[in-house]
């Protein structure tokens, strides 16, 4: 499962988009390919997608040991047919301590 907070502003190049609509696509790329998609960070999520390491979700999901990557974890998964190394794809500015306890 896989559940989402804070995106950046652009996922798309052309415009910006509001938050729902960051979300709403993600959740449409996670249908599309097979992906459980959730709005609430239950026990069965395993990755939070995230652009900041800041929030209740955030703070939720490190406490949890679930996987936060940004936006491009997604993507690039989606792209390769599997899911990738989760390291690469951190959000900016993750405290250390915070991805030992993942």
């Amino acid at each position: 499962h896989i559940c989402v907070t804070q995106l950046a502003q652009s996922i798309s190049q052309l415009q910006p988009l509001t938050l729902q609509e960051q979300k709403d696509l993600v959740e449409k790329l996670c249908k599309e390919n097979d992906i459980e998609y959730s709005k609430h960070l239950w026990v069965q999520v395993t990755h939070l997608i995230a652009q900041e390491p800041s929030g209740d979700k955030y703070q939720h999901a490190v406490k949890g040991r679930m996987e936060v990557v940004t936006v491009d974890w997604l993507k690039k998964s989606i792209a390769d047919k599997r899911y990738l190394d989760e390291d690469e794809f951190r959000p900016l500015g993750m405290p250390e301590r915070d991805i030992e306890n993942m």
